[in-house]
């Protein structure tokens, strides 16, 4: 007689520098680390065989990362990036108004961790501490009207339900940000019955301590759905092969019509961007804000 293997589904939930803790709703449970085997992220599947009490890793649906945590003024490229989640659905970057907000780091949030895969949205907080929040807002939109932009006041019980409403249930949505930006405080408002510690922001710069340590993942019963919180992060390496056609697309195909393949939009004749640009057709503000990001890329 055959004998039944039974086998249980758990998921990543967080990790230390020991082990990873492990649940599936019903049961958590520390699982330590081992030497010289690929890692886990917080996020991933693993299907648990009772019977040769083995942890088999499930193939990941979408992998979310970043470069190391440097800013763009560091000179050294770090190859390697830092897995910030895996198994997401959902994408959603908190900005801080208040935080030397700009457009250039919504739209690098933007190009990198966009996934045809994955829904990105936008999260912008504490409108209340500047006083054009609505100008920052509506320019945002006229430039950008593909992206999904929210305006959130964390302290304010109707922001809580309007992301409520963005959340799709029995899937898995993703909080980045600075530090600062107010993911944990939302997490706090989202989930009372989780204790994240959120720390004030220094008044006389308006930057975050680092609040959240590693990643956690938390399960929401009533919505059923599964957010994950992240450590708040400086800002994003430089990126040299950074894709701009998410953002881009239609000055990219604009390129191709050009007389001559390597136009450099400038005095060459027969210029398919230099006639869109006269004629109206290509939005001025789009293309200064494509040669911008590809003057960071040269």
């Amino acid at each position: 007689m055959t004998k039944t293997v039974k086998q249980q589904a758990y998921r990543v939930i967080s990790e230390t520098r020991t082990d990873y803790l492990i649940s599936n709703q019903s049961d958590i449970k520390h699982l330590p680390k081992r030497p010289k085997t690929a890692p886990y992220y917080v996020g991933d599947w693993l299907l648990y065989d009772s019977d040769r009490q083995t942890y088999s890793l499930q193939e990941r649906k979408s992998i979310v990362s970043k470069a190391s945590n440097h800013t763009l003024k560091n000179d050294h490229h770090h190859k390697s990036e830092q897995v910030m989640a895996t198994n997401v659905d959902q994408v959603f970057i908190l900005m801080a108004l208040n935080q030397n907000f700009s457009l250039a780091k919504l739209e690098r949030y933007y190009l990198v961790f966009y996934q045809e895969a994955v829904d990105l949205h936008f999260i912008l907080t504490k409108p209340d501490l500047v006083s054009n929040s609505k100008e920052i807002i509506a320019d945002i939109k006229h430039l950008y009207p593909q992206l999904s932009l929210t305006c959130l006041n964390n302290l304010e019980s109707s922001s809580i339900t309007r992301f409520k409403n963005l959340l799709s249930p029995q899937k898995t949505g993703l909080l980045l940000g600075s530090s600062g930006a107010g993911k944990s405080t939302l997490i706090n408002n989202l989930l009372p019955f989780q204790s994240q510690k959120t720390n004030a922001v220094k008044r006389t710069d308006a930057k975050g301590k680092h609040t959240t340590t590693s990643s956690q993942l938390f399960y929401h019963s009533e919505l059923d759905y599964t957010i994950i919180d992240t450590p708040g992060f400086k800002g994003i390496d430089k990126v040299n092969t950074l894709d701009l056609s998410p953002l881009f697309n239609e000055i990219i195909s604009l390129s191709r019509q050009c007389h001559f393949p390597n136009c450099q939009h400038n005095k060459e004749p027969r210029c398919a961007i230099k006639q869109a640009l006269a004629s109206g057709e290509l939005n001025h503000e789009l293309w200064l804000r494509y040669c911008y990001h590809m003057t960071k890329l040269s």
